[in-house]
């Protein structure tokens, strides 16, 4: 590509300059727009309760208890979606399928129990 003048020169590079600004701006809010699956209560509910809300939605709930109190003591810090444990089989045959069940998913709790 070839300029002419200094001023083509310095207009062809504030486009650059603001699409650049723009694109970033794009990407930096698509970021923030991402909720995650699993949200700590915004309520503050026992950590019994939220354990009891997650095996109510079918998952199995994984502890990362941080102190030595009992759980009736524990507050929630963050839930997390955890993975999702399968079944595979392959079938017998010409076909060889590989089947997978999904059996249960995980979600991970994270207490702090300090006394």
């Amino acid at each position: 590509m070839r300029f002419k003048c200094w001023k083509e020169i310095q207009l062809f590079g504030a486009g650059i300059t603001r699409s650049l600004v723009v694109a970033t701006a794009a990407i930096a809010l698509s970021w923030g727009s991402a909720a995650p699956a699993l949200a700590a209560p915004e309520t503050q509910k026992s950590a019994q309760a939220t354990i009891s809300d997650l095996e109510a939605q079918g998952l199995r709930p994984i502890l990362n208890k941080v102190g030595n109190a009992p759980i009736e003591e524990c507050t929630v810090i963050a839930v997390r979606e955890g993975t999702a444990v399968k079944h595979s089989w392959i079938q017998r045959g010409p076909t060889g399928n590989v089947g997978n069940l999904v059996r249960y998913k995980t979600a991970y709790v994270d207490l702090m129990c300090n006394r």
